[in-house]
C-alpha cells in the first residue's frame, strides 16, 4: 500500500472538513505565525502578526 501525506489530508478533509485551527486570514499569515511560534510563544507571536499587518508588512516578499 503506497499513501503518500497529501492523499492522508486529502481524505482527512472530505471526511471532516476544514478545522480552523490557526487563526489566520491568509496562507501567508499561516506560514508566518508558524516561523514566528518556534522562537517565541504565541501570545508574543500573535502580537508581532497584528503589528506587521497594521504596517501592511504580513508578506513573505521582500521589504526595504
Amino acid at each position: 500500500m503506497n499513501i503518500n501525506l497529501e492523499d492522508i489530508y486529502e481524505q482527512l478533509l472530505s471526511q471532516f472538513g476544514h478545522r480552523h485551527w490557526w487563526p489566520a486570514t491568509t496562507q501567508e499569515e499561516v506560514i508566518i505565525g508558524a516561523i514566528l511560534t518556534q522562537s517565541v510563544s504565541w501570545r508574543n507571536a500573535n502580537k508581532a502578526i497584528s503589528n506587521l499587518k497594521a504596517h501592511g508588512l504580513l508578506s513573505l516578499e521582500g521589504h526595504t
